[in-house]
């Protein structure tokens, strides 16, 4: 995975995770906020962290 294809894939995933998050909280929802918060979270860490992988393991 290439920075550019990093940056893509974390930038769609927030947006269309931002959307329902915004609903939530506009419609007064907490847990729902709360819930799509910590996957968003989840889904960037595990991006950033496979991210980080591929580039340490090609400059060995």
């Amino acid at each position: 995975m290439n920075k550019k294809l990093y940056i893509i894939g974390a930038l769609v995933f927030s947006i269309f995770a931002v959307i329902p998050l915004v609903f939530s909280l506009y419609m007064g929802h907490i847990k729902d906020a709360t819930i799509i918060t910590c996957i968003l979270i989840a889904v960037l860490a595990f991006l950033t962290v496979e991210y980080k992988n591929l580039k340490n393991k090609k400059g060995k």
